[in-house]
């Protein structure tokens, strides 16, 4: 099975709710760029390391990763939590006519 081949398979593994990620992915340097919330981010970053890395020819097994995004972290969810109490709570007072 090729690496696209293999790309896909992943791709289609991921649920497609959710925001979709992009890395680019060079084989043969074994380097995985950053995540990138556009695929087109991914693909100039591609774009440069060819030009640095391989003088803007096409690497074997290059691809660009799409994948869903990342659960929140642990301090994530506590600010998500405190953010909702606060609405609820100004929700209730607007309601009841406090403040």
């Amino acid at each position: 099975m090729t690496r696209r081949e293999q790309t896909t398979r992943r791709q289609a593994q991921h649920s497609p709710g959710g925001p979709q990620m992009h890395r680019y992915e060079c084989g043969n340097c074994n380097l995985v760029s950053d995540p990138y919330p556009f695929r087109r981010s991914a693909e100039a970053y591609g774009h440069e390391h060819r030009k640095k890395r391989h003088d803007g020819m096409h690497p074997l097994n290059e691809a660009i990763l799409t994948a869903a995004g990342r659960m929140p972290e642990k301090s994530e969810w506590r600010v998500m939590a405190i953010v909702g109490a606060l609405i609820l709570v100004g929700l209730v007072s607007k309601a009841l006519g406090i403040g």
